[in-house]
């Protein structure tokens, strides 16, 4: 809640921030279900998909971009931009940052990554495009803002999929934060670079929605 409080404290716009369910108690794909059940409110309550961004941080990331994939795949309007945070887009973790940053990452433990994703994604297979993203159709999708810490095991996870969008010819800007651990936007009451990244949020969500 601070986090959102801190994205929306300067903005234009207001958040809607959903408690959806959690695993293991609630497997693939109970979270992505609730996160359509959100977004489908709001477009029922009068909001247009063109006032609407959607954003996330580390498995909420991956669970932003999985909204994004689903809505395309069932041909239904995507929001106006998308925003993640040190997302988890690879629940296979091939990244190798997961194991060579590890030591560096203070918030989370690359071997046990194998054994929390499986907490989620339960049966189904972890290369599933709605459980691990990297592995989507990425063509055609709204402007994306990537925010990662060089500190994290997530980094090849943030830095892989905002290279395939940009191959796939969409709006991209992936920012890149020297020595910030994983979603360090937590700290933006007191840690200048996460001030710097929570503004940066802002402002481009301000300048997508109409």
């Amino acid at each position: 809640r601070g986090l959102v409080k801190n994205i929306t404290k300067f903005a234009s716009f207001r958040a809607l921030s959903i408690d959806y369910r959690l695993a293991p108690e609630h497997q693939f794909p109970a979270a992505l279900e609730d996160a359509e059940k959100a977004y489908d409110w709001l477009l029922e309550n009068g909001y247009s998909p063109e006032n609407i961004a959607v954003a996330g941080d580390s498995a909420g990331g991956c669970l932003t971009l999985a909204l994004l994939l689903k809505r395309k795949e069932v041909e239904k309007p995507l929001p106006s931009c998308a925003v993640t945070m040190s997302p988890w887009t690879d629940l296979t973790g091939s990244g190798a940052s997961v194991r060579l940053r590890n030591h560096i990452d203070d918030m989370l433990d690359g071997t046990k990554l194998n054994e929390t994703a499986a907490l989620y994604h339960g049966e189904t297979p972890a290369t599933h495009p709605l459980v691990s993203p990297l592995f989507g159709d990425l063509e055609n999708l709204p402007p994306l803002l990537i925010q990662v810490g060089t500190d994290e095991i997530l980094w090849d996870d943030a830095c892989s999929f905002a290279e395939k969008a940009k191959m796939a010819g969409n709006d991209c800007t992936l920012e890149v934060y020297e020595n910030m651990p994983h979603v360090f936007q937590l700290g933006a009451d007191f840690v200048p670079e996460a001030k710097v990244a929570v503004k940066k949020i802002t402002e481009f969500v301000n300048t997508k929605i109409n």
